[in-house]
C-alpha cells in the first residue's frame, strides 16, 4: 500500500462518493481493502468507462482506478495521466 500517495481529491472522493472517512481508509486491514476494491472501487472504475469521452473514462472512474493503484501499487500519477491523456 502507498497511503502516503493519497491526495486531497482522493480523500474527498472517499468521503463524498464512497462514504468512507480518509482516516478509516488509511487504517483498513488488507482484507477490508480487498473487499472495498472488489465490492465498490472496481465497479466504479468499470462504470466510469465511456468511449464518448476524450480520455475514455469519467473523473470518478479515474479516481477509483487511482485508489486501486494506491492500494495495490505501484501508483504513479504521472504515468496514469500520460496513459489516459490527462
Amino acid at each position: 500500500m502507498q497511503m502516503e500517495k493519497l491526495e486531497k481529491r482522493h480523500e474527498n472522493f472517499l468521503q463524498d462518493v464512497v462514504g468512507i472517512a480518509p482516516d478509516d481508509f488509511r487504517n483498513m486491514s488488507y482484507e477490508k481493502l480487498d473487499s472495498l476494491v472488489d465490492d465498490k472501487l472496481m465497479w466504479m472504475e468499470c462504470d466510469g468507462v465511456d468511449d464518448s469521452l476524450p480520455n475514455g473514462i469519467t473523473g470518478e472512474g479515474k479516481i477509483a482506478a487511482e485508489l486501486i493503484d494506491i492500494i495495490y501499487g505501484p501508483y504513479d500519477r504521472e504515468e496514469i495521466s500520460t496513459a489516459v491523456g490527462v
